[in-house]
């Protein structure tokens, strides 16, 4: 994983029933004259609770392999959390 690659922190919040449903969505599309069938985009806005509990799980998971990174990651949470407080375009800033 890059340092700035995005992650949909949503799925971490999905049981394994609900990951099978995900994944196994497909939608028909039509481009440029061809049929292709493709992922239907998954499109969750959490609220700053649901998104600060899938962060979480998300810091231990990271933290279990690179200890190093845990101030960058409480700081980040951080300042999603006091974006939240201010704006609702938080949710944007962290995609």
């Amino acid at each position: 994983m890059s340092p700035n690659q995005f992650i949909d922190l949503s799925l971490l919040l999905k049981s394994a029933t609900e990951m099978d449903d995900f994944y196994s969505q497909r939608e028909v599309q039509c481009k440029n004259g061809r049929l292709s069938v493709v992922k239907r985009k998954h499109e969750a806005q959490l609220t700053i609770e649901m998104w600060t509990s899938a962060f979480m799980t998300f810091m231990s998971i990271v933290l279990e392999h690179n200890v190093v990174q845990a101030q960058e990651m409480l700081k980040y949470m951080r300042d999603i959390r006091l974006a939240a407080s201010r704006s609702f375009n938080w949710y944007t800033y962290d995609e």
